[in-house]
């Protein structure tokens, strides 16, 4: 009760020390509907958001932003409703000609492709939903000098991060496909009928590798062009992830398992470091955007590297992205884990479609193609503005994959998603 009694007052205070103030608030319902499911009553799953940004401006150089935002997940009696209380935003600035200093809950701006990015790396996401992951703020300071007029240096150090929030255990993201993707040849897992999901932990593969973590990026500005060099050390975006081999023993030679519900989950994150660099290249009287981005990452156990190219065209009321994004790994060392043997950005294609048919609909079409192993994700979105403040968007979502795919592991994960957005 103290500490929310100081809470108050120091919110307050700020509030009475500011000349300006500026607040926009936004509340999203949205309800998924997975027609694959066996049971109607575990076919739909809920959840809402309301975000809140506050703006404080104490004088020319000073302010306060506030983004608390709150996530609620309800269905039915058997799925329990839970509601989580995060901060999209929560720094407090100060902006000089030359230095910018920003301390607090950070949210770092994105600079590479917008499907396909090899540097959106550094901050945790929320993978409730796998296909929509919002990134999390990350405590720390980050700072911007122009020691140039077109240079920027841009340093972040954090020094505890967070680790990723996974799908609830109730949640109909767990894949539901009667294989597991292997990493070796010589075993095979088979999920059960109905598969439950059980996380047995969530943690570091070691505690220091969530203290001080950092990034610098070096930006060079022309007029039609940006530059840009890149270099951190953090936790990775994607764990490593090893189901509990416990079932039923089919074969020995080569091994084959049927496993027994709950699955249970180990769940390990590691420290990466990463070093890239690309650029950004505007055709303005063309209505171009041509983006080329690499990264070379190196984890505990292995090091690989991405390339990532993109390019937009706006047709007037037609904007059209085609990304196009290479991996591969260095070293090629045999994993005993049963995890995904392919990536997802081995040989990937992103093609993207949005039109504003008017000013009150718009519509949006995309593909995801791994070509290796097939895996294909599929989007068709309508949106209709019913006010200026209030719109509603029908999403269809498509799988499918081979079963050595990650992709593939949710190849009966189909889903149809209905959101109504309100902003005030």
């Amino acid at each position: 009760m103290r500490f929310f009694i100081f809470v108050i007052f120091f919110f307050n205070f700020w509030v009475a020390q500011a000349y300006d103030f500026e607040n926009s608030n936004s509340i999203i319902l949205n309800t998924n509907y997975f027609s694959d499911s066996v049971a109607v009553a575990d076919k739909i799953e809920n959840d809402g958001l309301f975000l809140s940004e506050n703006n404080f401006y104490f004088s020319k150089n000073w302010s306060l932003k506030l983004s608390p935002q709150l996530l609620a997940t309800y269905g039915s009696a058997e799925k329990k409703s839970r509601a989580e209380l995060d901060a999209k935003e929560a720094r407090l600035t100060y902006a000089g000609s030359k230095l910018t200093v920003d301390f607090g809950f950070l949210n770092i701006k994105k600079i590479g492709p917008d499907l396909i990015d090899p540097l959106d790396y550094f901050q945790p996401r929320d993978w409730q939903n796998p296909l929509a992951a919002r990134k999390l703020s990350v405590a720390g300071l980050q700072i911007e000098f122009e020691p140039l007029k077109n240079l920027t240096l841009t340093a972040i150090y954090v020094p505890e991060n967070r680790i990723s929030k996974l799908p609830r255990q109730t949640s109909l993201w767990y894949p539901r496909e009667n294989k597991l993707p292997l990493s070796t040849d010589d075993t095979k897992a088979t999920l059960p009928e109905n598969p439950e999901y059980q996380i047995t932990s969530n943690s570091l593969e070691k505690k220091s590798d969530a203290k001080n973590n950092y990034l610098i990026k070096l930006k060079y500005s022309l007029q039609d062009f940006d530059f840009y060099l890149q270099a951190s050390e953090s936790l990775a975006v994607v764990p490593i992830i090893t189901p509990t081999l416990t079932g039923t023993l089919i074969s020995l030679n080569p091994i084959e398992i049927v496993l027994q519900n709950p699955i249970q989950l180990d769940v390990v994150w590691k420290k990466n470091k990463n070093y890239g660099a690309g650029f950004v290249q505007s055709f303005s009287n063309y209505g171009l955007i041509a983006k080329l981005f690499y990264n070379y990452n190196i984890t505990p156990d292995d090091e690989n590297q991405q390339g990532a190219f993109a390019i937009e065209k706006q047709l007037q009321d037609l904007i059209l992205i085609y990304e196009f994004s290479r991996s591969e790994k260095k070293l090629q060392a045999v994993s005993t884990t049963l995890t995904s043997t392919n990536s997802i950005f081995s040989n990937a294609h992103a093609l993207a479609a949005r039109l504003s048919y008017s000013e009150n609909l718009k519509f949006k079409l995309g593909v995801f193609l791994e070509a290796n192993t097939q895996g294909v994700v599929a989007i068709a979105n309508i949106e209709y503005h019913l006010t200026d403040n209030l719109f509603a968007e029908l999403q269809r979502t498509e799988l499918s994959g081979q079963k050595n795919s990650l992709i593939g592991l949710f190849q009966n994960n189909d889903v149809t998603s209905f959101k109504i957005s309100a902003l005030f």
